[in-house]
């Protein structure tokens, strides 16, 4: 359990004025009081239909099923002064099996200056009479933690867990940023009975909703008459809600969870006048190009006057030279920093290091002395979820990049956080989709992808020995994300033994396990903008040998040997982050004496869109075997209702990939006959020869059939 509170410093300075307006405005009025109807779950009492639930028939898979999981939460304006969103939280678990045990290591945490408290836990264990017996959390064995800048985390672990038990916690989140307010998520990794979130909101205070997904619907708004101000509770319930699991290839759950938000509109005060808190965007963009943290970073400076008047040439010159200054000379110190820039970018240009949003600023403000037009452009990142385009809400933006206004170029965004990332390229956590370009003219919304070009080439030319042993040359040749990915593999490998390059190489090639790598060449490390090319020698176990048969795999690399995608069905989009192409070619003498027996004929696989392609081709020339096989995504999303068929096609690309091909000792020609060979012996063996090649007359005939068989397979 992770609550997202506060957020970028704009998000955060926001509540503190809006605290310091609704103390004064609040001071004398009653604090609230009321309740609804009794929740779905009571502390401590069991239903006879939780403690007989013993499956979820709908999710055979469910190792856990959350029974109840209800919030009760109030924006509180206190007697005494100030304002403070509170919410007590109350969540039920029935373990199913041991798989389910990781619902009880609960982890909880929130900023500097918000709280939480009065943690209290049990846990019911089935004495197997049909009766429980109920173990309590211990209070000493709930830890809280500074595990960040910023950051605290509150993590306790059930007690007694066990199949058939079931266990319930609570506790009271407390904060006084009420711009943004926490997300409810009603769905988790387990089915859930019913969730449920009541919401007691002020009359005075204007929120807009920030919902995603369809299984829970608005239930009750129940207005409560106060002494000096009104005010609604508002509850919102979904049931029976299905499990929400991690699959691969996903930018983030949260772009698909239930789930639903708040974020402050507009205070109406007891005098009649109204405080706007969002805006429109346009007012949004104003508000950052005056930001100190933002806009005002990007002024004259000295220091960043004299490294521009390095770039020289066309617009379209400068813009690629002071790009390559940033990620050349400056370090990216890791962290993220949202889009403001923490410090002045005089200190950035003296240590020589900064976080992305100080480095993107250095980078604009460069453009800036060297007379290149630019924008800031932000997003959401992947793992953050997609950006709300209704709302301009400035806290969903965690990173940004840089369009350089270079005439003819178009969209061009630029990410300096890394010396192996090339112009033009951004990170792949930007590939969200939609980004925000902070145009203060005329600000707005654009689509974007990746620029195209990812692959990866391989080719592995060698000799297979008698034993299966298979020695050679491997070449590889990357472009796009995947030439970024191998460089940063081999920058790390440098700092280590001679034989971490081996590895990255090994690892970027996808080896098998007992491929020996040996790095001889690598081309183009820093030429960021060409292909990355690695030249090794290769020697692996390549094939099994029976007698005279041997059975050869040629993938000695880049083999799919499992399907990423284990479940029968999927209820969101398939994301690649990028289309990407992946060749596997292999040229193996085969032992003298030996040839390949039965090749299957060519394959073409691919699902109704035709956004996904396998090839494979396999042919023996002279002695030799010869393998090519093309993996193609063209698009970097294939939909949920493709997915059986994308699901059914990478089962298919990984039994090509295993299928052993069989290589066997040629037969010996037959002796010739001898001096003592009598006559009769002689017409004995030429009618025995008549009928051998009546059978290989017959066995050619079924070969031909079977070929055509092939050959209409591969069609």
């Amino acid at each position: 359990v992770e609550w997202h509170v506060g957020g970028s410093l704009q998000a955060i300075t926001l509540p503190f004025r809006l605290v310091r307006l609704l103390t004064l405005t609040f001071l004398f009025l009653a604090p609230l009081a009321a309740r609804a109807q009794s929740p779905p779950i009571e502390w401590g009492r069991l239903s006879s239909i939780e403690t007989s639930l013993n499956d979820w028939p709908d999710d055979r898979d469910a190792r856990a099923v959350i029974l109840g999981d209800v919030g009760e939460a109030e924006i509180e304006l206190r007697r005494g002064g100030g304002v403070r969103y509170v919410m007590e939280r109350h969540r039920r678990v029935k373990v199913l099996d041991e798989g389910g045990y990781s619902l009880g290591e609960v982890q909880l945490r929130f900023r500097d200056g918000d709280r939480i408290r009065s943690v209290r836990g049990q846990t019911f264990v089935p004495d197997g009479d049909g009766d429980y017996r109920r173990v309590e959390l211990d209070g000493d064995d709930v830890f809280d933690e500074e595990v960040g800048p910023d950051l605290h985390e509150v993590r306790f672990s059930m007690p007694a867990l066990q199949p058939g038990a079931i266990f319930e916690y609570s506790y009271l989140y407390e904060t006084e940023s009420i711009t943004l307010l926490p997300d409810w998520v009603f769905q988790d990794e387990e089915p859930t009975v019913v969730s449920e979130l009541r919401l007691t909101i002020p009359d005075m205070l204007e929120y807009v909703t920030l919902s995603q997904g369809g299984r829970f619907a608005l239930m009750e708004t129940r207005p409560i008459n106060g002494f000096d101000y009104d005010s609604n509770q508002l509850r919102w319930e979904a049931r029976d809600v299905p499990a929400l699991r991690d699959e691969p290839y996903t930018t983030t759950e949260a772009d698909y969870v239930e789930r639903i938000g708040f974020q402050l509109r507009r205070v109406r005060r007891p005098d009649g006048l109204i405080d706007d808190v969002l805006h429109d965007w346009e007012t949004l963009a104003s508000e950052l190009r005056d930001n100190d943290y933002f806009g005002r970073r990007i002024r004259r400076n000295g220091r960043v006057r004299d490294l521009a008047e390095a770039a020289e040439g066309t617009a379209a010159e400068k813009a690629q030279s002071l790009y390559d200054l940033v990620r050349t000379e400056f370090v990216w110190d890791g962290r993220g920093g949202g889009i403001f820039a923490e410090r002045d970018l005089d200190e950035v240009v003296e240590t020589r290091r900064g976080t992305a949003a100080e480095l993107a600023h250095l980078l604009l403000a460069l453009y800036a002395e060297a007379g290149v037009p630019a924008h800031p452009v932000v997003l959401s990142s992947r793992s953050n979820g997609r950006a709300v385009r209704e709302y301009p809400i400035v806290s969903q933006f965690n990173k940004m990049l840089v369009w350089p206004q270079v005439p003819g170029a178009g969209l061009t965004l630029l990410d300096p956080t890394s010396p192996h990332r090339p112009y033009g390229q951004v990170g792949v956590e930007a590939l969200n989709g939609d980004a925000w370009v902070l145009d203060y003219e005329r600000p707005r919304w654009v689509q974007f992808s990746a620029p195209g070009g990812t692959g990866t080439t391989t080719l592995v030319q060698g000799e297979v020995a008698e034993d299966g042993a298979l020695t050679g040359q491997l070449q590889l040749r990357l472009t796009g994300y995947d030439a970024f990915d191998a460089r940063e593999r081999l920058a790390e490998a440098e700092s280590g033994p001679p034989a971490a390059a081996d590895a990255a190489v090994a690892e970027t090639a996808d080896a098998d396990d007992g491929v020996e790598v040996d790095v001889t060449e690598v081309r183009n490390v820093d030429a960021v903008a060409e292909p990355l090319e690695v030249d090794a020698t290769v020697t692996a176990s390549a094939a099994e040998v029976i007698g005279d048969e041997m059975y050869l795999t040629p993938f000695v690399a880049m083999q799919l040997d499992e399907n990423p995608f284990e479940r029968e069905t999927r209820a969101f989009p398939v994301d690649f982050a990028y289309p990407f192409t992946r060749t596997y070619v292999a040229d193996l003498s085969l032992p003298e004496g030996w040839e390949a027996v039965d090749l299957p004929g060519p394959l073409t696989l691919t699902i109704p869109s035709r956004m996904v392609r396998y090839q494979r081709f396999v042919v023996e020339e002279g002695g030799r075997l010869k393998v090519r096989a093309v993996l193609t995504v063209a698009r970097s999303q294939v939909s949920a209702d493709e997915y059986p068929a994308l699901r059914d096609l990478y089962d298919e690309i990984v039994a090509a990939e295993s299928e052993a091909f069989v290589v066997a000792r040629a037969a010996e020609p037959p002796a010739e006959a001898t001096e003592l060979e009598t006559a009769d012996e002689a017409v004995e063996a030429g009618g025995a020869a008549d009928a051998s090649g009546d059978d290989a007359g017959a066995t050619g005939g079924t070969a031909g059939d079977a070929e055509a068989g092939d050959a209409e397979s591969g069609r």
